[in-house]
């Protein structure tokens, strides 16, 4: 018996190293950097005088010619606590010309002069946050923009000083210019029901109903993960990390949460775990009839797949559209108009691991051979060596008066990084 164990316990142990070896893409090979012309939108209004943009780590689509991201830094938070970082605030991305003329990497001047929209580039703006407590930190993480009930939701880290880890429900208006207003409505959740900057995204369902993912399978450390202090601490950091180094499944899944949003002060959230035992539970996005819920998982290299019941919220796992991906992909998106799945992809996550390292990334595009069907088709849109923006957490495209874009972000890196789609 010891004998056999002697022989299979080297073969497990190389058949494991392996797996890892291909999951953090160490020899990976990425084509070449595409394409020409991408550069850095990392100051307020385009303005090279403007403050810098913080990290945006999720975008989502608004309205034709606008994005919209979350911008704060959310992974060193995540290193080094919410508290530590600045607080941060939601952009809009607006592509729609007029914005004024400069080149958005601060080569030209922003004279504010309207051109004919062939050289617009897009233009990143603060937006204000109406009635958001004065006292609750904000550190956004995944956001998720709903035509349908006009809301606009952010996962919010406030640090466990403050309000801990909720989701922010903001109500969205227009202004004059057709940019977004946000007043803040209610939260969901807190520290009392989720642990610290466990969860990383959300999306909308049926009415006062969300979706939202746990991607660490522990609380972080309040002074970050780069800091536990206790003995509770430092083991729940040592279970994450080794569970993700591993790749095992975890304490990570989805959430099905209600509220009542006609009671802000008392919303009576109640959550479930719909869908539990990932690796790392991340993106997570709906078609626009609810039909589908896709939820991506960069160690496992997945987006799994799901069907709603519109009955109660359940969700049914379709192993038959599960998709495999080329990359690690973090947030997910479906694309109304095309029907398309965007993922901000890291493709050697050993350069993600290591701290003194610059993560490339990719913009990858999924879609279907035949409507219906299941996604079979992946493109890489944008190949980034990381030399202007280091890792990639989420990328959109975006369409101006008379030019495409990709506009990627980023978990860790200030700005917003802009390429000319065809």
């Amino acid at each position: 018996m010891w004998s056999l164990f002697m022989v299979v316990l080297p073969i497990v142990l190389g058949a494991q190293a392996l797996r890892l070896y291909e999951t953090l893409g160490v020899s990976k090979v990425l084509g070449p950097t595409t394409p020409d012309g991408c550069f850095l939108v990392d100051r307020e209004n385009n303005d090279p005088a403007g403050s810098i943009i913080l990290p945006v780590e999720d975008l989502v689509h608004y309205r034709s010619g606008i994005l919209l991201g979350g911008a704060g830094g959310v992974l060193l938070g995540e290193r080094f606590s919410p508290e530590s970082r600045p607080l941060g605030y939601i952009v809009a991305v607006d592509a729609r010309g007029g914005g004024g003329s400069g080149s958005g990497n601060g080569s030209d001047k922003d004279d504010g002069v309207e051109d004919n929209g062939d050289n617009n580039t897009p233009v990143v703006r603060k937006l204000k946050m109406s009635k958001f407590p004065a006292d609750t930190h904000f550190l956004p993480h995944g956001i998720y923009y709903s035509k349908a009930s006009e809301r606009l939701y952010v996962v919010n880290h406030a640090g466990v000083s403050s309000v801990g880890t909720r989701v922010e429900v903001f109500d969205v208006t227009r202004n004059g210019d057709d940019l977004p207003e946000l007043t803040w409505r209610l939260a969901v959740g807190g520290k009392d029901l989720f642990a610290n900057m466990a969860l990383n995204a959300v999306v909308e369902g049926q009415g006062d109903e969300i979706y939202v993912t746990q991607w660490q399978s522990t609380a972080v450390p309040a002074g970050g993960g780069m800091h536990p202090k206790s003995i509770s601490e430092i083991v729940g950091r040592i279970v994450h990390l080794g569970q993700t180094f591993m790749m095992m499944p975890g304490n990570q899944g989805v959430y099905r949460c209600t509220f009542d949003s006609k009671s802000p002060s008392n919303p009576a959230t109640s959550c479930r775990r719909e869908s539990w035992g990932y690796m790392a539970a991340n993106g997570i996005t709906a078609t626009p009839d609810l039909s589908r819920i896709y939820v991506a998982d960069p160690v496992a290299h997945k987006i799994f797949s799901y069907a709603r019941d519109p009955a109660d919220g359940t969700l049914d796992y379709l192993s038959n559209e599960t998709i495999s991906t080329p990359h690690a992909p973090d947030n997910v998106h479906y694309d109304e108009e095309t029907g398309e799945l965007h993922t901000g992809t890291i493709p050697r996550i050993v350069e993600f691991a290591d701290l003194h390292a610059r993560a490339s990334g990719t913009f990858q595009v999924f879609s279907q051979s035949k409507p219906g069907s299941r996604y079979d088709t992946v493109e890489q849109r944008v190949v980034h060596d990381a030399s202007l923006l280091d890792e990639f957490s989420a990328c959109m495209p975006l369409a101006g008066p008379n030019k495409r874009w990709s506009v990627c972000g980023s978990p860790i890196a200030d700005g917003l990084l802009v390429c000319p789609a065809s």
